[in-house]
């Protein structure tokens, strides 16, 4: 029962949130939003029980305060080595790809804004 409330009120931050996120005029206020919502997605990450995956999603979205909260059973030099190592079943080529994307997303707005 407790388990299901959680879920509900984790989809509840998320949808409004994520609402709040689009629809605001203000850039700050937008990333704030925004930064709601990645913290309820990592707690249901928590909820189903995923904890390598939201410590992942909450190290990679730079909110470490959370992970004190957070009892994460994971070594974060295995965390490290996956992320960056180039054997097989290693994500270092992904994680150069992201960044590059990244690097283009932010780059096209700045351009967009610098047009207005």
């Amino acid at each position: 029962m407790a388990g299901q409330i959680i879920f509900y009120v984790l989809a509840i931050v998320i949808i409004v949130f994520s609402i709040l996120s689009v629809t605001s005029r203000r850039i700050l206020r937008a990333a704030t939003y925004l930064l709601f919502v990645l913290i309820a997605t990592a707690g249901l990450y928590l909820l189903l029980h995923y904890q390598f995956l939201a410590a992942v999603h909450i190290i990679l979205h730079n909110v470490y305060k959370i992970a004190e909260i957070v009892p994460v059973n994971t070594d974060m030099k295995k965390v490290g080595l996956a992320l960056m190592g180039t054997d097989k079943y290693q994500y270092l080529l992904p994680f150069e790809a992201i960044s590059v994307l990244l690097l283009a997303c932010i780059i096209g707005g700045i351009l967009i804004a610098r047009k207005r």
